[in-house]
């Protein structure tokens, strides 16, 4: 059985992987992401987190992005929980000024069991962005941008430190000026966590996003990083 589960998650890896990448712009840009996440459990339900992010463009050449997160999580049950993040973003493009967003994003996340090692799931995420904070409370509302996000992803537990993992999600742009709610961009990751203690992980993750709304746009192919440590 275990044999099993362990070849139909690599077929949904490849044929996930084919899917998306299939009848795209042979023009590609490479992106590296490097993530710190730092959590704190304050009550059995309650949780709170700041994840730093670094992420490197123009084919991995020079810093892009500087991203914070700030994040606040309750634990509904065991399958179902809420949290809210306010992230910082620093954006740094060549021959410009030093730019910023704030977004405010609301997660909904459920867990589904589909055997003793496979799980799915499931995140509903509420996305605002702004270059300034008070824009997110304007009545007029003309600079922020909103987004509905959904991911499914699927983690197979091989041992007690290694979990593959293969998420898809879709971004879209909701009251557009011109063009209304429309998709925006997708992206596929493929993952290894490799969990060192109960306190410790390291997640590695390659993968594609394409801007679906655009054709002018190349598609990012991504390699990354992350290392979690709950306190």
């Amino acid at each position: 059985m275990k044999a099993l589960n362990i070849f139909l998650l690599l077929a949904l890896l490849g044929g996930a992987f084919s899917a998306i990448a299939q009848d795209r712009d042979p023009v590609t840009e490479q992106v590296l992401w490097k993530r710190v996440s730092l959590s704190k459990k304050l009550s059995p339900r309650i949780t709170a987190s700041v994840a730093p992010h670094l992420i490197a463009g123009d084919n991995i050449t020079r810093i892009s992005s500087l991203l914070t997160d700030f994040g606040l999580g309750y634990k509904i049950n065991r399958n179902i929980s809420l949290k809210g993040t306010y992230r910082m973003v620093l954006r740094f493009t060549e021959g410009e000024p030093m730019g910023s967003r704030h977004q405010l994003l609301m997660n909904l996340s459920t867990t589904h069991r589909i055997t003793s090692g496979l799980k799915v799931y499931y995140r509903f995420r509420y996305q605002s962005q702004s270059p300034e904070m008070l824009d997110f409370v304007n009545e007029e509302g003309r600079n922020a941008r909103n987004f509905i996000r959904n991911r499914i992803k699927v983690r197979y537990s091989i041992n007690y430190y290694f979990r593959p993992w293969v998420n898809y999600e879709l971004f879209h742009r909701m009251g557009h000026q011109s063009r209304g709610n429309h998709l925006r961009n997708d992206r596929l990751l493929l993952g290894l966590d490799y969990r060192i203690n109960n306190d410790n992980k390291l997640n590695f993750f390659a993968g594609v996003q394409n801007r679906r709304d655009r054709n002018d746009r190349p598609a990012r192919l991504i390699f990354g990083t992350t290392y979690s440590h709950s306190f």
